[in-house]
């Protein structure tokens, strides 16, 4: 039987996907830190840290956005499928990339599922979005849609400050809600959820799969996940 609470469930990632495609625009000016900012080192270490991976063959970007790191990515992959929720944001990222090796797919990565297995499957910061209920269905979709000799790569943050979750608790919201605005005034709520990287890999390590941490910094972290040997 389907509940309110499913139905508020429901709404709040209709919400979520209408806030990114509403904040296309804004995304990368926002995203990517200054020189003069505080995290500005670890991002360029981050950077350093997916190119190191030297990810090949295809790969299937989830939440690509706009293809900030999709670019890096391609460049040691034969092939990258980029799947995001948000059509702006893809459009974004075809006019960043162009579509040389490159497939577009808006889907729902609530319910979007893979019709192949991919050399490497990447996520970045789309785990903390994904609501604390539906964290182990977010490993299960990455190890679906991974080839039993691939690999998968978290790369998220596990601490920030959001003046949105304060808000939203001040609303009543759950805890792991928070409340942004785009530039046009509109309000969105959207799941924010931190996790420590021992939690991440565990999630995978108690499949019996072999991961490591390669970055664990003051704000962000890097992990890849290959699946146990036959």
């Amino acid at each position: 039987m389907v509940t309110e609470a499913d139905h508020s469930h429901d709404r709040l990632l209709d919400e979520q996907a209408a806030y990114f495609d509403a904040r296309a625009a804004e995304y990368d000016a926002s995203m990517e830190p200054e020189p003069a900012d505080a995290d500005f080192e670890e991002w360029q270490q981050l950077k350093a840290g997916v190119r190191a991976l030297r990810l090949t063959g295809d790969v299937v970007d989830l939440a690509a956005g706009t293809g900030i790191w999709t670019e890096l990515i391609g460049e040691t992959a034969s092939t990258v499928t980029l799947v995001d929720a948000a059509p702006e944001t893809l459009d974004l990222a075809r006019s960043r990339l162009g579509t040389e090796g490159l497939t577009y797919v808006v889907a729902d990565l609530f319910s979007w599922e893979p019709t192949r297995r991919y050399d490497g499957v990447f996520s970045s910061f789309w785990l903390c979005h994904v609501p604390p209920d539906q964290t182990v269905g977010f490993v299960d979709l990455a190890e679906r849609a991974c080839r039993r000799d691939g690999v998968i790569v978290v790369l998220d943050e596990h601490t920030f400050d959001d003046p949105g979750l304060a808000k939203a608790a001040a609303k009543g919201d759950d805890p792991w809600v928070s409340h942004r605005s785009v530039g046009d005034g509109r309000e969105f709520r959207l799941v924010k959820v931190s996790h420590e990287p021992d939690e991440v890999a565990g999630l995978f390590d108690q499949r019996g799969w072999r991961t490591t941490i390669h970055h664990r910094g003051p704000r962000f972290f890097l992990l890849s996940a290959q699946p146990p040997s036959d």
